[in-house]
């Protein structure tokens, strides 16, 4: 039935040939007379539940959809076609996240730049430069979404101590990507042409802001980005800081570099003591 609802082609298959339909799912005949019967019902559903779904598939990709015009509303109907929907919604979104980011690449990549590449950009790689942007960006807000929806849940974890209460953490949904343009700009104000945007070699922390419910995408200095993945690489939502103060560097707790980033991304709201 999830298939009937979840592809307008499955829908109109399903009536022209219940039996066929039936078939290709191996059902049992039971099984097989009942979807017959509500053959009907839920190619009248199919509309409706396939309009939603690419609603809320479009969130995670919007901007670049936007910019690719015509052809970001074909390809959302193709993945909708091509793909059965998920149980999980964050699978299906990261899914189509990867569809996307497959997609601009691939145009990106048979279309090469104008120019001499020194000053200008063209406009398919900013696209997909925008695709890989809003593929960290909504896996930082599932990510976000997640734990807090595990803590209300469940609450503090047993192995959780008292000692713990006062260690620095980035905050939940937090991760690093690299990108050859800096696609802030264009992601929240109109850039046209967009094949003028600059190239700009740049590495993104993306989070759950700490202190407001907005999702954010701070830059970081040359060098930085290796130190946050480091402290990251736990895997964790929310992990320890220690890397980030100098021990990671072989150098005490606070040293240079590593102290003044620790201080710059609490104030910019990403890391929380808890």
């Amino acid at each position: 039935m999830a298939a009937v609802i979840s592809s307008q082609a499955a829908s109109e298959r399903l009536l022209d040939d219940p039996g066929a339909f039936a078939r290709e799912f191996s059902l049992a005949a039971p099984d097989a007379a009942m979807l017959t019967d509500m053959a009907g019902d839920l190619a009248l559903l199919t509309s409706s539940f396939v309009r939603k779904r690419c609603t809320t598939l479009r969130w995670n990709a919007h901007r670049t959809l936007d910019l690719l015009g015509p052809e970001g509303d074909l390809l959302v109907d193709e993945f909708v076609e091509a793909t059965p929907m998920s149980s999980h919604f964050r699978v299906d979104a990261a899914a189509f996240g990867d569809f996307v980011v497959g997609r601009t690449a691939a145009w990106a990549a048979g279309e090469p730049a104008e120019g001499d590449g020194a000053g200008s950009a063209d406009a398919a790689q900013v696209i997909a430069a925008m695709a890989r942007f809003e593929r960290h960006r909504s896996d930082s807000f599932w990510d976000a979404t997640e734990r807090f929806n595990s803590e209300e849940a469940s609450g503090p974890a047993a192995g959780d101590h008292q000692d713990d209460a006062t260690r620095p953490r980035f905050v939940a949904g937090a991760n690093v990507g690299r990108f050859e343009w800096d696609v802030r700009l264009p992601y929240r104000h109109r850039v046209d042409p967009l094949d003028q945007l600059p190239r700009d070699p740049c590495q993104l922390l993306f989070f759950h802001s700490a202190r407001e419910p907005v999702l954010r995408a701070v830059r970081l200095r040359p060098g930085e980005g290796d130190l946050v993945e480091r402290a990251l690489s736990a895997g964790t939502p929310a992990v320890g800081m220690p890397d980030i103060r100098g021990t990671a560097t072989g150098g005490p707790p606070g040293a240079g570099r590593d102290e003044q980033l620790f201080a710059r991304l609490s104030w910019e709201g990403a890391v929380q003591w808890e």
